[in-house]
């Protein structure tokens, strides 16, 4: 198409052409029919012509071995193939045009399927991905959720989630602004995917908590899963609150275990901020300014 646009203009600054006639010759031709029909032509011409020429020469020679002609001649064959031959000629280009006009259509055809194949995947993605953090959204979540259960019950399996929930967002968001705190949500899903198995699922389950999927992960490997999580360091000095529960010991269907794992995840909650004010005791709960939150934070300024 640009290469049409770029040929109108010069035509009409060289030779005056008038706009409105190449405009309406580069719609006509912007049409995909039109188009396939010029390649095809192109095709007919320039490589079913030649084919044609060579066949002709090929049968005038076979006549000429077998006695059927006295006398065989390059230019002589090619001077009689139009006038004695115009109706092989039109048959041998009509096919060439035909097949390369259906070969045409036909990939045309395939590439609108492959790209409308693209943008049908490219949009379930985009549906089942949380655009903030880049990791699964809760739709997507639920789904996972349903087939991981449905594979553990055939299996005989367990299957432990964990609810994360980020501790004191909400002053940090207040402090420190959305873009931080955006970027806070961000490094807590990148920290999670990076610290799990290749066969764990990170979603964001809603505002600032997160959700794990274990497969085939029992209690205790989840206890102690969780362990080693609240004793990594977290970005910008970020504490976390998780809760588990694990199919089928603590329950039996996706809601019993997403039930129950929110609630031991605000259990887990309320134990860490009773340590947090026991810690300091009569003045409310601040929240220090880390170093790289402090970086972070310049540069956003800058």
């Amino acid at each position: 198409m640009k290469i049409l646009v770029i040929l109108s203009d010069t035509l009409r600054r060289r030779y005056n052409f008038p706009k409105d006639l190449l405009s309406r010759w580069t719609r006509i031709l912007k049409n995909t029919i039109i188009r396939d029909i010029c390649i095809a032509l192109t095709w007919a011409i320039f490589a079913g012509l030649p084919l044609f020429t060579l066949h002709m020469l090929v049968v005038d020679y076979e006549h000429y071995l077998h006695g059927m002609s006295f006398q065989f001649s390059f230019a002589m064959s090619l001077k009689n193939m139009i006038p004695y031959h115009p109706m092989s000629i039109g048959l041998w280009l009509s096919a060439v045009f035909l097949t390369a006009f259906s070969l045409q259509r036909e990939f045309r055809r395939q590439k609108e399927i492959l790209a409308m194949k693209g943008l049908l995947r490219r949009s379930q993605i985009e549906a089942e991905i949380d655009e903030l953090t880049g990791v699964l959204n809760r739709r997507a979540f639920e789904r996972q959720l349903r087939a991981g259960m449905e594979y553990a019950k055939l299996e005989n399996q367990p299957l432990t989630i964990a609810m994360v929930d980020v501790d004191r967002f909400k002053s940090l968001n207040d402090k420190y602004g959305h873009v931080t705190g955006d970027k806070a949500l961000q490094s807590v899903a990148n920290h999670l995917t990076r610290f799990v198995r290749t066969g764990d699922i990170v979603a964001r389950y809603g505002g600032d908590e997160f959700v794990v999927i274990l497969p085939g992960l029992c209690r205790e490997g989840a206890s102690a899963m969780v362990d080693r999580l609240k004793a990594s360091v977290l970005p910008f000095q970020l504490e976390i609150s998780i809760g588990v529960a694990t199919y089928p010991a603590d329950g039996r269907s996706t809601a019993e275990i997403i039930e129950l794992a929110d609630k031991r995840m605000y259990q887990d909650k309320g134990e860490h901020h009773a340590g947090c004010k026991e810690t300091k005791s009569d003045v409310e709960l601040e929240i220090p300014a880390p170093p790289n939150l402090k970086k972070a934070i310049r540069k956003q300024h800058e």
